[in-house]
């Protein structure tokens, strides 16, 4: 008789709950998640848990299988821990590494929000800190694990973790320039916690308590447990790497057309291979954006269709008034993704930035405008600029995909309903608290979001030079001139004596410039004129971009060089994103003293 699986549902609290713990083998890789994943993470949940929206929570969320290898004969984890006689049992984690780390940051950086929140919420503390560590009863009995933590992570990645995630009060202070040295290979769980930091900032406490609970309680996974780890290789190929599922859009198709009277059903059919052919894979996603731009994002594909449909008074009209227009706007954003067409000028420009973002939630919005005003480009251009503003600024804010799909829901409606035609209209505005939220994070913008640093580092690259870099961002990186810890005897420390003064100055934005990622890894922590000589080697004679050439044309990179640098960037940057930004950096003396 064949092995059977053993399985079982249960809610992270259940899950890190009792006697168990978990451990990543030696043989997996380190820790893998940057910002963006972990955003990712926290933006579906906080969306199922209505943290913007407390009226449209989901009753729970699933955050998918996690496979585990353990000795046979143990139990589940959770609540058959607490029962076995042991009380304490260990697994080794196969798959899921990524989400248990990325949510053990998420209960480190509420238990000590929550303990920093006034009045200070203990028991909303200690509920999450008993996610974290095992009960002390068990902690001196646990070897394997650092002062009885749940989790412990193999290489360089264990003791960064403990030290700046597990430990109370740890997730919210800066690696100091040791920790930051000895564990610079595991560079991605720091800018995973940096970027959930400070989009968890953005909350009231309020909202971070329901987050807490709806992480507790209604989050769950689906634990898969094997004693063999031959047979959990086996099982983690087959969950990750084998079968082709139905395409979602075939299930559509048939659940939609087959409805239809036979008079509309051919027509529907020929226009709907038609705009199937025309935008390829993206025609699910493009149906995705069609339900939530009319109002039903929280409704089922189908049943939004079915209904949007009915309402346009069938098949016919469903084709010529909905699905025929809007793809022609959808495959208008398609052809901005590799370059702009110079024939569009402005409004194509606008929808290759767009373009680069990582997330769609912004594709309505620009779909509405389009469609709404296919024969008034001027308008369509003005309301672009809108959405491109903020689309922008809201992830220099670190929002994540839930909050920003919120507020481009806001969007939609407005540009619809005709409230809005360019981009001074109030949808498009940023709030006091909003504006200097964003000035705060442009001052360290790289270490709170990378991704999103390296994108405004090109767009501002492009305004200098007139034209359109087309470099692809995965294969450049953001290089601090003035480096992050100069060599003791260095002259970058006789230049910059005073650590905050140089430390503000390192993290600003005349300090960045864009290198390829082969050349970034040799600068290091060089002196100024190596570093300059390691670039002129590099290049040659080819043409470099406006921000590197700029870094080789300084005599030398002084307080003086670095603030008229970061000056002019945001002066640029404020033309970009329609934000006044000049007293954001001017002076890192003055960003120090704050």
């Amino acid at each position: 008789m064949f092995q059977r699986l053993r399985l079982a549902s249960l809610a992270l609290g259940e899950l890190f709950s009792a006697g168990t713990s978990f451990s990543v083998p030696a043989f997996q890789r380190p820790f893998e998640w940057g910002p963006e994943e972990a955003l990712q993470l926290l933006d579906d949940v906080s969306r199922a848990a209505g943290i913007d929206a407390p009226d449209d929570s989901d009753p729970d969320y699933f955050l998918g299988t996690l496979l585990l290898l353990t000795e046979e004969g143990n139990p589940m984890p959770g609540a058959e821990v607490a029962a076995a006689a042991s009380g304490s049992v260990s697994y080794q984690i196969i798959d899921g590494q990524q989400r248990l780390t990325t949510l053990t940051m998420l209960f480190a950086l509420l238990r000590d929000m929550a303990g920093q929140d006034q009045p200070a919420d203990v028991t909303e503390a200690a509920v999450l800190a008993s996610l974290i560590a095992l009960p002390e009863p068990l902690q001196d009995a646990t070897v394997a694990l650092p002062h009885g933590y749940r989790i412990v992570l193999n290489g360089a990645d264990r003791s960064l973790f403990e030290r700046y995630v597990q430990s109370p009060g740890s997730s919210t202070i800066e690696p100091d320039d040791a920790i930051r040295g000895f564990c610079i290979v595991s560079s991605k769980l720091l800018a995973a916690r940096e970027a959930l930091r400070a989009s968890l900032e953005q909350l009231t406490g309020e909202q971070r308590q329901r987050l807490s609970h709806y992480l507790v309680d209604k989050c769950h996974v689906a634990v898969t447990l094997s004693h063999d780890l031959e047979r959990a290789h086996r099982l983690f190929t087959v969950l990750n790497e084998r079968g082709k599922p139905l395409r979602r859009n075939d299930i559509i198709k048939v659940e939609v057309l087959g409805r239809l009277p036979p008079q509309d059903c051919d027509y529907v059919s020929r226009h709907w291979e038609v705009a199937e052919q025309a935008l390829g894979e993206d025609f699910e996603t493009f149906f995705t954006h069609l339900k939530v731009m009319h109002g039903r994002r929280r409704a089922r594909v189908v049943e939004g269709l079915r209904s949007m449909i009915s309402e346009e008074g069938g098949g016919r009209h469903f084709v010529d008034n909905m699905l025929n227009p809007y793809v022609e706007a959808f495959t208008r954003i398609q052809s901005c993704r590799a370059a702009p067409d110079p024939a569009d000028d402005e409004l194509a420009l606008r929808l290759f930035y767009l373009n680069r973002l990582n997330g769609q939630e912004w594709h309505p919005a620009v779909l509405a405008a389009l469609k709404k005003y296919a024969g008034d480009r001027g308008t369509a251009l003005r309301l672009v600029r809108g959405i491109d503003r903020v689309a922008h600024v809201t992830r220099i804010l670190c929002h994540g995909s839930g909050r920003r799909t919120t507020r481009f829901g806001h969007v939609v409606r407005a540009i619809l309903s005709g409230d809005a035609t360019d981009e001074a209209a109030e949808v498009f505005a940023f709030t006091r608290d909003e504006i200097r939220n964003a000035k705060f994070h442009l001052r360290n913008l790289h270490r709170r979001n990378p991704p999103v640093c390296k994108l405004l580092l090109l767009r501002i690259n492009d305004r200098i030079e007139g034209g359109v870099s087309l470099h692809d961002p995965a294969t450049l990186s953001v290089e601090h001139v003035l480096p992050n810890r100069p060599a003791a005897i260095s002259t970058w420390r006789a230049l910059y004596p005073q650590p905050e003064i140089r430390e503000a100055a390192t993290q600003c934005l005349g300090n960045y410039t864009l290198l390829p990622d082969k050349l970034n890894d040799r600068m290091r922590n060089r002196e100024f004129e190596e570093k300059q000589q390691l670039i002129a080697d590099y290049f040659g004679g080819d043409p470099m971009m406006a921000i590197v050439a700029d870094v080789m044309g300084a005599s030398r990179w002084d307080h003086q060089t670095i603030v008229a640098r970061e000056q002019r960037f945001l002066h640029i940057l404020s033309d970009i994103v329609g934000i006044e930004l000049s007293d954001t950096g001017t002076d890192p003396t003055r960003h120090a003293a704050e």
